[in-house]
This record gives C-alpha cells, structure tokens and sequence, in this order.
C-alpha cells in the first residue's frame, strides 16, 4: 500500500495523473462494436446439393487489410463450390460490397473473408490474452435475420465458469449472449471471445413421476463463448488468400489416450499420455524412431496433460500440437520399455484431407479422389497401392442408391476399366451413354459388384 501511494505521488510531482479508465456504458459499447459486424452471403454450389443461397455473420478484424472472421463456412468443402461472397452492413439500408473467400482454418473452423471493395466497417480491438474472471460482466452484439432487418442486439451476462472440453469455454448465466459469429467483449470494449458454436444447455423439470433433463438450445442466444485465447495461433498472423496456416504433422495417422485400464498395465497410471497408433511408412515419425503403441508422455519436456477422460486427454494433446508450425523441430517423450526415451524430428506438414470431387446428379452419386488418411486413417486395410475414388454420396432415392452403392464405397472399376481419379470415372460414365454401369468396389475390405441402370 506504502509503494502505492508513493507510486501515485511521484507521478503527481511529475505532472503525470493516474485516471482509472472508465468503463462504457453497454449503449455505448453496443454501438461501437455494431460497426465491426457484417451480414455475409455467399453461395454453396456443386451438382449434388444444387445451389443454396447461404448467410451468417462477419466481424471485422484488420480494417486497412478489410480481413472478416466468422464461424458461418462450412468447413471441409472445397473453395470452387463457394463464390458470391458479400458484406453488408447492419440494417435495412446496409450497404453491400462483394469479398473473396481466404478460407478455412482447420482447427477450430474459423473462416477468413476479405472485402474486395472500399469497406465502412472498423475493426473489433481483440484481446488475444484476455483475463476471465467468474462474476466478471460480458456482452455480445449479433444480428436478427434478414426478415428481420438484419438489425443488430445486444447480449449481455456475467461469467459463471471456465471448461475444458479439452478447449477453453466460458459459461455466463444472469443473461443470454448473441449467436454464433458473435464476438463477447468486456466493459472496456476489447473483444475477449467469440460465440464459436450453440452448445445445448440442461435443464431439469418437475414432472408427476419425477424430475426429467432435457436438452435445449436457442436460435438467437447461447450461454457459453469461447476465449480469444485459443484463437491466437489462428489470428496472429492473420491469413491472405493462398496463404491460410498449415498445420503439422508427426507421421502418425492416430493418437489415442490408454483407458486406465490400458494406463497401469504400461505403468502409466495417473500420467497423462497418448499412444502412437498407424505410423505413415517412410514417414518422419518412422525414420525418426516412433513405434506404434509408444506412450508420448511429455513434449519438450513438458508432461502430456491428463483430463477427466481418455478423449479429453487425446484431443488436449491434439491441440496441443497444433500450435507448433511445420517446419519445428520438437522433442517427444516416449515410455517404452518401462523407460523414458526422448525421439526428436522435425514436424512436416499436416497431408490434404480434401482432394478432386466429381458429381453426377442424374445418378445421384459424388466421389472424390482418395487422401492418406482414407489409405490409413479410415480403418482400412487397404495396401497403399490401392486406387480408386471413394464414394461421398449416393443420394437417397437416387440410381446409385437404389443399385447399392453406399458413402464409404472404394471404387476401383468401372465396366471392367480401372479407376484411379475422379477423371476416369467421369469419362468413363460418359462413355457408357445410357448402358448399364457395372461399379466393382471394396466396401470395407470385401469386393462388390454394384450395377445401376440408368
């Protein structure tokens, strides 16, 4: 206290004031952040789903660079099936301006828009480390639907928790917050999260045999958001279209938390840990010394983090990883032999988990090429030499449903012509002309014959 006030009187003598910031009032902050949100439109086309007309919300992150975040594109389709992006202002005399689409992380699902014109909007001030506290009061700005004028609203609430699951959450009670793409700011008007997904609250009822949990959730409110801080890899640097993060990879298709069982028969009772599964062959974590089944207990030293589930704990280390770069050279901690052993290599980047799609709507049947995590991480134990294009849809009702293919469905022939790329499979539908199509898959690991007739 002493300190303090001498603190305090040495600035005065200087000519220096100590003015505690004043927190704005919710009117205010609702105003201020109002300029950073944007109504977002943009089309999802492919000749399957036909084209949709899709929208959301946008919040404005670097203003010179014109750089929106938003939680609203659907991730794990590939960028030519999404075009028409637009911004618009809030209210029914929004202005719109059309935008590229950067991408999407994949991560946490966190899409990167840019405005391809001269924008009014401002950026939201981010606070990539913000400090929660329970009791601490939090607001959200969200727009209504379109019917509705796309008219911003204001949430408010206090923080009631903070949760694992195995990312950080907040809970709040006292109030609702606003929707997803809604970004949570504190009193000073930083913004310290982001309403990432609806989670389903449980409320418990009275009924006359009982008491009863029952799940709901809103379409305009949520009760939990998500801290700037697991954000930070994603936003800092912010991406440019061609240049969204890379995640890395170990070589390994699988990483998988021993039950406790499992855990005290490898003398791992009590740690956490995360056992290697399928090793890519030749990969950097075969020629660095990983072997399936090794138990990573610590990387860089640091203990793997133990939490209240084997998923939970599986999915942390995930996270975890993910925050390094390809390129990093990291030091695991394995348990083998009843020994500690470190095995240091140079993380790679994480392998494409899209690849080239082919559709046909007369028959009701999607395909994409195969990646190496179909090869290995679907469960299959198909040779790597294998080709084929895998099966993503046979739509319902369709030729290729009534005819037995099935989403999972390897295609390796067609008419007795090998199928390595969604182009043969293309030219050779069309090749067929209105002739009966005999599809030769495996499905799981047993050969099929499916014909369909057009």
């Amino acid at each position: 206290m002493l300190k303090r006030i001498l603190l305090v009187a040495a600035l005065a003598v200087s000519g220096l004031t100590l003015v505690a910031k004043a927190a704005e009032s919710p009117a205010q902050l609702f105003t201020d952040v109002s300029q950073s949100l944007a109504r977002l439109e943009f089309t999802y086309a492919n000749d399957i789903v036909g084209s949709q007309k899709r929208g959301g919300q946008a919040i404005c992150v670097d203003e010179a660079k014109g750089i929106f975040i938003t939680f609203d594109v659907p991730s794990g389709v590939p960028a030519e099936e999404l075009k028409d992006f637009t911004l618009t202002s809030p209210g029914t005399s929004g202005t719109s301006i059309k935008a590229d689409f950067i991408g999407v992380d994949p991560e946490q699902g966190l899409g990167f828009i840019q405005a391809a014109e001269k924008h009014g909007f401002k950026a939201a001030k981010l606070d990539l480390a913000p400090v929660l506290e329970v009791g601490q009061d939090v607001y959200s700005v969200g727009l209504l639907g379109v019917q509705m004028g796309s008219s911003p609203y204001l949430g408010a609430a206090k923080i009631s928790a903070g949760l694992r699951t195995p990312g950080r959450i907040c809970m709040v009670t006292g109030g609702d917050l606003c929707i997803v793409s809604s970004p949570v700011f504190n009193s000073e008007g930083k913004v310290i999260g982001l309403i990432a997904q609806q989670l389903v609250m449980e409320y418990r009822l009275r009924t006359n045999e009982g008491q009863a949990d029952v799940g709901l959730t809103g379409t305009q409110s949520t009760r939990f958001f998500t801290p700037m801080s697991e954000f930070a890899s994603q936003l800092n640097p912010l991406p440019t279209k061609g240049n969204m993060r890379k995640l890395p990879w170990l070589g390994v298709f699988q990483l998988k938390s021993p039950p406790p069982t499992e855990a005290d028969v490898l003398g791992l009772a009590g740690k956490g840990a995360v056992m290697v599964g399928q090793l890519l062959p030749g990969g950097v974590g075969e020629k660095a010394g990983l072997k399936q089944g090794d138990p990573i207990i610590a990387v860089n030293g640091k203990p793997v983090e133990m939490l209240s589930t084997p998923e939970l704990t599986e999915a942390a280390f995930i996270q975890k990883l993910w925050q390094f770069k390809p390129g990093d050279k990291v030091t695991f901690t394995i348990f083998r032999d009843k020994a500690a052993k470190d095995i240091s290599l140079t993380l790679e980047p994480f392998p494409a988990t899209e690849a080239k799609r082919y559709y046909n709507q007369k028959l009701g049947l999607a395909v994409r090429e195969l990646t190496l995590f179909d090869r290995y991480g679907s469960g299959r134990t198909m040779p790597m030499e294998t080709q084929g294009v895998l099966v993503l849809v046979a739509a319902q009702g369709s030729p290729s449903a009534k005819a037995g293919l099935k989403a999972g469905d390897l295609v390796t022939q067609l008419n007795d012509k090998p199928v390595t790329n969604a182009a043969d499979i293309e030219n050779l539908i069309k090749a067929a002309g209105k002739n009966d199509l005999k599809f030769q898959v495996i499905r799981g690991d047993k050969p099929e014959i499916v014909v369909i007739r057009p």
